[in-house]
């Protein structure tokens, strides 16, 4: 009898603690504030996405890529706008993105951002996008993008 209130203890005391270990972690890894695609024209093929980005753990989090589904884009990757030669060139982030603990940071026109590949539709303002963010030690995250009509600014830009 002494040796089973022993284990049902020990099993309850283990229970207590990863179950306390777990409730202050956050349930994403990541916070998202207002990501939304901006809608391009009718015959569009790609869309940029941007938002703010949060990392609230207090560990550095790698984003190693995204996806969306198939019937939305072919493909979905992360990409960094750089200026040269008077142009501005997107280049994929082919290693992903790492986020200190605690930091910030923004996609944004210009910088870092969301790129969809090979839409098989243009996006409809007004609709959402579920990206999926997948992470090196966190499970993965869906984000739902809004889609806004917006004026691209006449920007110039070669993808690689």
């Amino acid at each position: 009898m002494l040796r089973a209130c022993s284990v049902i203890a020990s099993v309850w005391l283990c229970s207590s603690l990863l179950t306390g270990a777990y409730a202050s972690q956050p349930a994403s890894a990541i916070e998202f504030e207002r990501p939304y695609f901006a809608a391009g024209f009718d015959l569009a093929t790609t869309a940029a996405g941007y938002a703010r980005l949060h990392n609230l753990t207090n560990t550095h989090v790698h984003i190693t890529h995204i996806s969306v589904p198939e019937h939305i884009a072919k493909g979905a990757s992360l990409h960094r706008s750089v200026s040269a030669d008077n142009m501005v060139k997107m280049q994929k982030l082919a290693d992903g993105l790492t986020l200190k603990p605690d930091a910030q940071l923004t996609f944004e026109t210009g910088g870092y951002h969301v790129m969809l590949h090979n839409l098989t539709r243009p996006l409809e303002v007004g609709t959402k996008v579920p990206v999926t963010f997948h992470f090196r030690a966190q499970r993965s995250q869906q984000v739902n993008f809004s889609v806004h009509q917006l004026d691209n600014g006449g920007h110039q830009h070669h993808h690689e």
